[in-house]
């Protein structure tokens, strides 16, 4: 008699064996399902899937998101605004938190395809306005003082552009694309 009860350490190899039987069960199916490289490489549905999901991945690191967070500071120094580059580094990191909370209630409202459509748009405008404010500013003799809040507002909007969508949205479907 091991327990309280004349019959627990019956009741604990039963259990015992119980929990080895099912433990076993669970490898031998995890083990069926696990994904392989050569079942992505074999079957035509997961080769499309990985297709996408590297030409997303790479999209959104040829987007310049990297780039332009790292260099935030020297920008706003070069473009001569009215701020302080700290200030406007801060005013730009600020809207990339609120942007990050919100870009996930959209995702499902709206969609993936169409947000990730939306977001290259923005982030091409948001770049070619600002590309745009600096040919003004240094190739040409027109003045920039009326419009020195471009180069922030540009900025802005390229962080919310890329959040809505080339963010998010490539990591979010290799998740539900290879869920092994």
């Amino acid at each position: 008699m091991v327990g309280p009860f004349p019959f627990s350490f019956i009741a604990d190899q039963l259990a015992k064996t119980e929990y080895k039987k099912n433990w076993k069960k669970l490898r031998r199916t995890s083990k069926e399902e696990d994904g392989r490289l050569m079942d992505i490489l074999s079957r035509k549905e997961l080769r499309k899937a990985l297709i996408i999901c590297l030409i997303l991945i790479i999209a959104q690191e040829l987007s310049g998101f990297c780039a332009i967070t790292f260099y935030l500071q020297p920008i706003f120094d070069s473009a001569g605004t009215g701020l302080s580059s700290d200030i406007s580094a801060l005013i730009v990191g600020f809207a990339m938190l609120v942007s990050s909370f919100v870009s996930p209630f959209l995702v499902d409202r709206l969609g993936r395809k169409l947000l990730v459509i939306v977001s290259c748009f923005g982030m091409s405008l948001a770049l070619f306005i600002l590309g745009a404010f600096f040919y003004v500013q240094d190739s040409t003799d027109y003045s920039t003082d009326p419009i020195l809040w471009i180069p922030i507002f540009s900025l802005i909007f390229f962080i919310f552009s890329f959040n809505f969508g080339m963010c998010t949205i490539p990591w979010t479907l290799c998740a539900e694309l290879f869920p092994e």
